[in-house]
């Protein structure tokens, strides 16, 4: 069912963009492996308070993660202590210019967080959703990362005057695998 407001895409049998982080560290790719980071400029902070880290990436970022990447003109991300003495990632937050590509599909908007509490990534602003040659236009994205599952919203005072707008075109089959025709 399709609402003019609101529209859920269930994208089955896909990891949809599993983006900022899996459960154990912040990763682009649920398959994990190293990560390189990239950016003109970079600091890092501790939060007296919470002991927490904050890694500011400025400029030109790039995250790449086992075929995944994340570009945006800022970044930054939240490590908080572990039991064991080691940092993780409980936050990544994207700002201005964000794109995302995983796969056969990919995201733009205007801002991005993943908040790790929630497995839960958010892109918000002009948020162009595409898999494949399928598109779709809204202005809030919320993933729910390991779940698979997605939505798409616009609000009422946005550029699609509070309807999500999509062009969806269906999987082609594989004619390669057919049998022969016999003579």
């Amino acid at each position: 069912m399709i609402d003019c407001k609101r529209m859920t895409l269930t994208l089955a049998g896909c990891v949809a963009l599993a983006a900022f982080a899996a459960p154990a560290l912040a990763q682009l790719s649920p398959q994990g492996g190293p990560v390189n980071v990239s950016a003109d400029h970079s600091h890092m902070e501790t939060d007296k308070a919470t002991g927490y880290d904050i890694t500011y990436l400025d400029g030109r970022v790039e995250i790449l993660q086992s075929g995944r990447r994340l570009r945006c003109d800022h970044a930054k991300l939240i490590q908080a202590p572990t039991p064991t003495g080691g940092k993780d990632v409980v936050e990544m937050e994207a700002t201005g210019n964000v794109f995302y590509v995983a796969e056969d599909q990919n995201a733009r908007g205007d801002y991005g967080i993943y908040t790790k509490a929630d497995d839960t990534l958010k892109v918000t602003g002009n948020v162009i959703l595409q898999r494949g040659q399928s598109v779709a236009t809204g202005n809030l994205l919320i993933d729910h990362v390991n779940a698979g599952d997605m939505s798409l919203a616009s609000e009422p005072n946005s550029a699609n005057h509070g309807r999500v707008r999509g062009v969806m075109y269906p999987t082609k089959k594989d004619d390669s695998a057919a049998p022969a025709a016999k003579p």
